[in-house]
Order: C-alpha cells, then structure tokens, then sequence
C-alpha cells in the first residue's frame, strides 16, 4: 500500500521543527541550561503542590497557569490532585518549549506559546 496519505509518519514534519530546535538551541547553552533547569525545577514542585492542593480549601489554587486558560477552566482540574499534578507538568513543558525555542532563534523573547 504504498503511494497513499500515510506512508510518511511525519506529515507535518514535526521531526524536522523538532531537530531544528534542539540543534539550534544547543549553539545556546547557557539559555538551554537555564531552561532545563526551569524546568526540572517546576517538575520537582507538582508532587508537593498536589498534595497541597488535596488538603486545600476550596477555591485556593497555586496554579501556574494563566486564570482565563479555558482549556483547564472545569473545576476538576484544581480540585483533583492527580488533574491538578497533570495539568502542572503540561504548563512546565509549555514553558520549556517555549525556552528551547527562544534559544533556537537566538532572540530574547522571540517565541510564541502554543500551549
């Protein structure tokens, strides 16, 4: 079944934006340290905050996200620890990938949040 749609796994070449930022950001070590750093520490802090979060009152919320974010507007994802830890470690990714490309571009300030 060759000729179809599907034969190549990367259509949108995600690979190909995806090498392009991490050889790009590697010519920036010191912003893609930084970076990784953020990011490590962002990760090593969900696990306290759920916990937190469990034992909070209602409506109290340490979440790094933007408040208008609609995607994670349902209550669930503040009041369920496990949601809350999940949607924590989404935003620290957004973050680092937001880093790693402004590394790549070798501009401050340059990249564009998809998340």
């Amino acid at each position: 079944m060759s000729g179809g749609a599907y034969d190549d796994p990367d259509i949108p070449e995600f690979g190909k934006a995806l090498a392009w930022a991490l050889t790009r950001s590697a010519a920036h070590p010191v912003a893609l340290a930084t970076a990784t750093g953020a990011f490590a520490g962002r990760l090593a802090k969900v696990a306290p905050d759920a916990v937190r979060q469990m034992f909070a009152t209602k409506g109290a919320s340490s979440s790094m996200s933007d408040p208008g974010e609609r995607r994670f507007a349902d209550a669930a994802w503040q009041e369920n620890p496990a949601f809350f830890a999940l949607h924590e470690a989404y935003v620290a990714a957004c973050q680092l990938g937001d880093k790693v490309i402004t590394a790549a571009s070798g501009r401050p300030g340059s990249a564009q949040s998809p998340c």
